[in-house]
């Protein structure tokens, strides 16, 4: 996320003030972060409810939010970033359009969109629960 700020005023008359505008704004940024990475682990341990046995573990890294990680073998999520079997790169905005059916996991590979790092097979096999 790429965020443009014009601020016309001199720099040291009104420091204080523009610190205060600053922290306050990536403040705000940073907990609709964690509000969307949350809301992102919660969909997945729903889903985690009724997924088919995989015996692999997986992490999703989302850009600028945070790890999703799925242990599959101990019918776990949470947001520890820890060593997986499969590690999936990829934007918040393509991760949710590929929870809601709306981006076909292999096409959104082979368009760059999703990157794995790993054991493929077990990539292959994630499109099961996805």
């Amino acid at each position: 996320m790429r965020i443009y700020l014009h601020i016309e005023t001199s720099p040291i008359k009104h420091k204080n003030k523009l610190m205060l505008i600053f922290t306050s704004f990536f403040a705000f940024l940073h907990q609709n972060e964690n509000n969307m990475l949350e809301k992102l682990t919660n969909v997945i341990k729903e889903k985690m409810e009724k997924a088919p046995t995989i015996d692999s573990t997986y992490k999703f890294v989302l850009k600028d939010v945070g790890v999703i990680y799925l242990d599959f073998p101990n019918k776990q999520v949470h947001n520890e970033d820890k060593e997986a079997d499969c590690a999936v790169y990829m934007k918040p905005d393509n991760f949710e359009k590929l929870l809601k059916g709306e981006l076909n996991p292999t096409t959104a590979f082979m368009l760059g969109k999703i990157k794995v790092k790993g054991d493929i097979g077990a990539a292959m096999k994630l499109t099961q629960f996805l």
